[in-house]
C-alpha cells in the first residue's frame, strides 16, 4: 500500500502508475514491481532512499504535500522479514520503480 500511494502522490495529474507481480521459478520468489511516471529520485538519495527519514526533507509531491521519510523505511522492514529483497530503480525526470521479491512459500525467517 505504500508503495503505491507513494507512486500516486509523486507521480502529476496525467501521469501512470503501475503494478505488476510474476513469478520468478528459477529462483522460487515473486517479483512485485510498483512504476509511476514522476519526478524520479536522483541518484546520491538512492543509495540511502529506505533510510529512516531520508526523504522527508528532499522530497515533495506536486501537490506540495512531503512526507515523513518512514514509508519506504517500514517498507524494507518488512520485506526483510519475509525474507524478501527491496530496492529502486529511478532516473530523474523519469519516474522510479520500486520492486520487491519474497520467497515463494512463505519463507518467513
Amino acid at each position: 500500500m505504500n508503495l503505491v500511494g507513494n507512486a500516486l502522490k509523486f507521480t502529476p495529474s496525467g501521469g501512470r502508475v503501475e503494478v505488476s507481480a510474476r513469478t520468478d521459478d528459477a529462483r522460487d520468489r515473486m517479483l512485485v514491481s510498483v512504476s509511476d511516471t514522476g519526478e524520479g529520485i536522483p541518484k546520491q538519495l538512492q543509495g540511502r532512499i529506505f533510510d529512516k527519514f531520508a526523504l522527508a526533507e528532499a522530497r515533495r509531491s506536486p501537490g506540495g504535500r512531503s512526507s515523513t521519510g518512514l514509508g519506504l523505511t517500514f517498507c524494507k522492514m518488512i520485506v526483510e522479514a519475509h525474507g524478501g529483497e527491496i530496492w529502486v530503480e529511478s532516473e530523474p525526470g523519469q519516474g522510479s520503480t520500486f520492486r520487491f521479491s519474497l520467497p515463494l512459500g512463505g519463507g518467513v525467517q
